[in-house]
């Protein structure tokens, strides 16, 4: 999932005015985007995350995206993708084993068959990391601005005109 930060043209404005200060902006804010998903997305997501085994929870978390001033959060686990996308319906068959098996509440000798009709997953039902991101992404935005006019400020202190 790619996080981009937009706003309604203030923050456009406020980080040219850091681009005129450094030339490091985009990287600065990145990074500053990346800190605050990682204190703020990221355990919301783990949150939400149906938990079976732990695996797909440990999985989450936030890096700087390719393009500037984005960042990717992510689920590295294959089930999270199914989660968050959804799925088909299609049919499981055995391949290296006579049989599938799994266990369910009627016991740890669980259930074999040859092949089972997987009914699919409905698109978003099980979502974990959208939500995330709709849940804390005003939160980071203001974190994000609130950086760069922290920055702004310490760049400009004692500089005046004579």
């Amino acid at each position: 999932m790619l996080v981009k930060i937009t706003g309604d043209g203030g923050l456009d404005r406020l980080i040219s005015r850091l681009e005129s200060f450094t030339g490091e902006s985009s990287s600065l804010v990145q990074g500053k985007l990346v800190d605050s998903m990682e204190l703020r997305t990221v355990p919301m997501a783990k949150a939400l995350v149906p938990i079976r085994t732990g695996e797909l929870r440990d999985s989450i978390g936030v890096e700087a995206g390719e393009a500037p001033m984005t960042a990717n959060l992510y689920a590295d686990r294959i089930p999270g993708i199914w989660m968050e996308l959804g799925e088909a319906p299609h049919t499981i068959e055995a391949s290296s084993r006579k049989a599938l098996k799994w266990a369910d509440a009627f016991g740890p000798l669980g259930h074999f068959a040859k092949k089972v009709e997987h009914p699919g997953i409905e698109p978003g039902k099980y979502a974990f990391l959208a939500p995330a991101v709709e849940e804390t992404g005003e939160d980071v935005l203001q974190d994000v601005v609130d950086f760069i006019v922290a920055t702004l400020e310490g760049l400009t202190s004692g500089v005046g005109v004579t």
